[in-house]
């Protein structure tokens, strides 16, 4: 039987409790629950999500890394992508510099570069990738779309 589920742009009362739950799962034994400040609630509800409950559960993961082990705060809450509309983004990169294998300073960051090295090392392989990177091929299939959304040329 197929399941609608509206993406979480179209559920904001579930974004709290979802938050909660997802901090509540990714506590090591014993660690005590932080509290999310209500700035850092109103930066969760504000935002566009234009992914999944998974984007929520990364954003939570995040979140808990960066507190080191105090409550959670508004600088705590870092979102993959700026809530900026798509009209604001940065232009693909040329074709002239893609094949160059250059990356513009705005989109260089250490993650994008071992994504992109790992794959040309790999000739290509996702797989070959994926183990080098140590993540999921499912994870790496998620980065990929989002380079690619950025302009970014892949091997």
């Amino acid at each position: 039987f197929p399941l609608i589920l509206p993406p979480l742009r179209e559920r904001a009362r579930d974004i709290m409790p979802l938050a909660r739950w997802l901090l509540a799962r990714h506590l090591d034994a014993g660690r005590p629950e932080p509290q999310l400040a209500t700035a850092a609630e109103a930066k969760l509800l504000s935002h566009r999500w234009p992914g999944t409950v998974r984007e929520l559960d990364n954003l939570m993961q995040r979140a808990l890394i960066l507190a080191d082990g105090g409550d959670i705060g508004p600088e705590h809450v870092q979102f993959e992508l700026p809530d900026t509309p798509p009209s604001a983004l940065p232009a693909p990169l040329p074709a002239a510099d893609a094949a160059r294998g250059g990356l513009s300073a705005d989109l260089r960051s250490v993650e994008e570069q071992r994504i992109v090295d790992a794959l040309r090392v790999g000739n290509g392989s996702r797989k070959h990738a994926a183990e080098v990177l140590g993540i999921s091929p499912r994870t790496l299939r998620y980065k990929i779309a989002r380079l690619r959304e950025a302009g970014v040329a892949l091997p």
